[in-house]
């Protein structure tokens, strides 16, 4: 699973060239249980999901991976919400 980020041209809503930043890179193990849900909350945060990705042997073990999560993202990076 790959979270990257575009700036975009707000004049003709295209992509601005050389603009692509790979952000989180997960990498997937097994066929099932992958997550990858992602919405913007009312609060402005961006929620991601990750999956529990059952092949891994402790899903939600923070301090080796992100997996069985919900992540959520100041894409604001507005230092007065996180």
């Amino acid at each position: 699973m790959k979270l990257v980020r575009f700036e975009i041209d707000v004049n003709d809503i295209s992509i601005v060239p050389n603009s692509r930043l790979d952000m989180m890179v997960l990498r997937m193990y097994g066929t099932t249980h992958r997550g990858g849900g992602m919405v913007f909350g009312d609060d402005g945060f961006l929620y991601l999901t990750t999956g529990d990705q059952t092949g891994a042997s402790k899903a939600q073990e923070i301090t080796t991976n992100l997996d069985g999560g919900v992540l959520r993202l100041d894409v604001d990076q507005d230092p007065t919400k996180s």
